[in-house]
C-alpha cells in the first residue's frame, strides 16, 4: 500500500511538472543596425549573428533579429532605430533578454553633431525595454571594430576610442 502511494505521488508530481508547467523558450531580441541585420552576409538567415546565436543556444531559446540597416541610437540621427517598426515589434515580442548593438552609424558626421545626447538616448532606449511586462535582462554590445578606409562616413576612431 505504501509503495503504491509513493508511486502514485511520484506519477502525479512527474506528470504535473511535465504537462502543466512546461517552460516556454527564453525569448531573445537582437536590436541593432546592419551588422545585426546581416547586410552583405551570404544567407543572412543562417549566418547573421542572431541566427548563429540561435543555432548555438538551441531549442530552449527563441532568438529574433530586429536589426535595421543604417539605424542610429541617436533620436536626432538621420535614421533613428526608435522610429522603426522593428523597434515596436521587438517590444511586442516581450523578450526575456535584449541585446542592443547600436552606435556605429552614430559616428557619421551628420549624426555625431548630436553626441551630447548619446548617453541620454541610450538610457531612454534601455528604459523602454526595462519597462516591458517581461522585465528583460538588457545586454549592451559594443560596436565592432571598423575597417573602413579613413575618410569614410563612419568614424573608426570614434568607435575604437569613445564607444
Amino acid at each position: 500500500m505504501r509503495l503504491k502511494f509513493i508511486l502514485n505521488l511520484w506519477m502525479f508530481l512527474f506528470l504535473s511538472t511535465n504537462l502543466f508547467s512546461q517552460k516556454t523558450a527564453v525569448k531573445v531580441a537582437c536590436i541593432g543596425n546592419s551588422i545585426t541585420y546581416g547586410v552583405f552576409i551570404a544567407n543572412r538567415d543562417q549566418n547573421s549573428y542572431p541566427a548563429q546565436l540561435q543555432a548555438y543556444l538551441g531549442d530552449g531559446y527563441e532568438v529574433r533579429n530586429y536589426g535595421v540597416s543604417g539605424r542610429t541610437l541617436l533620436t536626432q540621427g538621420d535614421y533613428p532605430y526608435v522610429k522603426t517598426k522593428e523597434y515596436i515589434e521587438s517590444q511586442n515580442f516581450q523578450p526575456d533578454i535584449v541585446l542592443i548593438k547600436l552606435g556605429t552609424n552614430d559616428t557619421k558626421p551628420q549624426n555625431w553633431k548630436y553626441k551630447d545626447e548619446f548617453m541620454a538616448d541610450y538610457q531612454h532606449l534601455i528604459d523602454s525595454y526595462k519597462a516591458l511586462n517581461s522585465h528583460p535582462r538588457i545586454i549592451l554590445l559594443t560596436p565592432i571594430r571598423c575597417f573602413l578606409p579613413e575618410g569614410s562616413s563612419i568614424n573608426a576612431a570614434l568607435i575604437e576610442n569613445l564607444l
